[in-house]
């Protein structure tokens, strides 16, 4: 190949014709200065950089332009190079081809052909085992042993496609025989048969759980049936919103929560149901609670009203208003006066998932007697934050001073 010029003093560089899907070697000589730098990048390759730096005037050797082709083929790569006198460049041509080799297996992702469906259907996608992972194939259908369904499909590129409405009460499976041809003519034949019309089956139904509230729950299936499938889990006959795969996870399961659950399986062929699988939620007692307290707390202050994180607040009170075990301080969650146009509100937190307690609000007027608050419907409102939920009561004030408490025991 022609040299390329730098300055007074030329440098060949010259190529192998042909390399095999992963390196170029390129030769370089006849350097006279004291560095020499070449920069090459590849047509269809990942266009790395190649940098080369020699301090002798005597032949560089080769040097490689290494990458990851996506195709086959004439290409080509610039070869730079700069001394002290000055730069040069040239297009150095190329192939890429992989190594030799016939094809040696032929296959179809499909596991099957849908029942019913219209003529033009897309069954699935051949796919050639061969020595060159960059060559190319041509599929067609072809006679001989296996090919008696052949008239009931056509190939369009690497695609089956059906030419009939297939019956699967009719026609259990079909049979063809599929022959690919690489880029030098060479081929391999292969007979496929395809079961037509697999409904879906649930081979194994969903357990039943129990756990306490807060921790997660999982329930799957597993089943077979042409793809694609999909999936629907249902709550006591409704819905559950995502509930759209084989898995149904719930992160941190609550009371509402609890249930019958089954799922759909559907596929072009059918449908199928599976058996109810029972949630159960516990609520968690105050026994669990104290049990999730840091391992270094005395067993003295495990009891309901003692304190053992020192916030003035009582054990009980903490696991009542939601406060999670071994938390700093329950502060933030005692109950508290507000106020908006209509007049004041009391509010205060209630733990969801926990056994079942009475929250009671008392009023007084002297701090002596005390009577229970007992407001209308209209005057208490919920918000539900999950792991608790803030309770907000209207307060009517007819006196010139009122006090309110929050009383809390088992039911």
């Amino acid at each position: 190949m022609a040299g390329v010029g730098v300055g007074t003093s030329p440098v060949d560089a010259t190529v192998d014709t042909t390399t095999w899907f992963g390196s170029l070697s390129v030769t370089m000589h006849r350097a006279t200065a004291s560095v020499l730098e070449n920069t090459a990048a590849t047509a269809g390759n990942s266009d790395e950089p190649l940098r080369v730096k020699a301090t002798n005037r005597a032949l560089l050797g080769s040097q490689l332009i290494s990458g990851t082709p996506t195709a086959q083929g004439a290409t080509s790569a610039l070869v730079s190079v700069t001394n002290a006198n000055g730069a040069g460049s040239k297009q150095v041509d190329f192939a890429i081809a992989g190594p030799p080799g016939a094809p040696t297996d032929v296959g179809l992702g499909a596991e099957g052909v849908n029942s019913g469906k219209p003529v033009g259907t897309v069954v699935g996608h051949f796919v050639t085992v061969d020595p060159n992972p960059l060559d190319t194939f041509a599929y067609e259908l072809v006679s001989g042993t296996g090919s008696a369904d052949n008239g009931l499909f056509t190939i369009a590129g690497d695609t089956l496609v059906t030419a009939a409405v297939l019956d699967g009460a009719v026609t259990s499976t079909v049979s063809i025989r599929v022959r690919t041809t690489d880029s030098s003519a060479a081929s391999f034949e292969k007979a496929l048969v395809l079961p037509v019309g697999i409904p879906p089956v649930i081979i194994r139904q969903p357990d039943a759980r129990q756990v306490s509230a807060g921790e997660s729950a999982t329930m799957f299936v597993e089943t077979t049936g042409l793809p694609p499938l999909q999936y629907q889990w249902k709550k006591d006959g409704v819905d559950v919103d995502g509930g759209n795969g084989r898995i149904l996870e719930i992160a941190s399961a609550n009371p509402s929560q609890a249930g019958s659950y089954t799922v759909t399986v559907t596929n072009g062929d059918g449908t199928a149901t599976s058996t109810a699988a029972s949630l159960v939620v516990n609520p968690i007692s105050y026994g669990r609670w104290a049990a999730e307290l840091p391992a270094t707390t005395p067993q003295g202050l495990l009891e309901p009203i003692a304190d053992y994180n020192g916030d003035g607040i009582v054990n009980f009170l903490d696991f009542a208003f939601g406060v999670p075990a071994g938390a700093v301080s329950a502060l933030g969650a005692r109950p508290f006066f507000t106020y908006d146009a209509v007049g004041p509100i009391y509010v205060y937190y209630a733990a969801n998932g926990i056994e079942p307690l009475n929250y009671r609000v008392l009023k007084s007027t002297d701090l002596s007697a005390w009577a229970q608050h007992i407001p209308g419907p209209s005057e208490v409102t919920t918000i539900d934050y999950g792991s608790y939920t803030e309770v907000r009561v209207r307060v009517p004030w007819g006196d010139p001073k009122m006090f309110l408490r929050l009383e809390v025991g088992t039911q």
